[in-house]
């Protein structure tokens, strides 16, 4: 979790009962890295959502409409790629 405080420059934001996590807006999307399981006997693993925020054109438009973006141990790379965009 440091590693990604450290790579994307965002700080590490830690809840009343020791939940810790990072979150940021872009333009489309609400994101969040935390640490999280798949399933409930798997470990705790790096984890990146991204929510996509209210689409204002209908559900017909489909070409550039935000997706919802759920990513299970991030590289580096993928988290560095995160900076540059918002």
């Amino acid at each position: 979790m440091e590693d990604a405080s450290e790579i994307t420059g965002r700080p590490i934001t830690t809840a009343a009962n020791g939940f810790r996590y990072i979150v940021w807006d872009t333009e489309k999307h609400h994101m969040v890295i935390r640490m999280s399981k798949c399933r409930d006997a798997d470990p705790l693993e790096l984890m990146v959502f991204g929510e996509p925020k209210p689409w204002n054109f209908g559900g017909e438009v489909r070409r550039g409409r935000p997706r919802q973006i759920w990513v299970r141990n991030p590289t580096a790379a993928y988290l560095k790629r995160l900076t540059s965009r918002g």
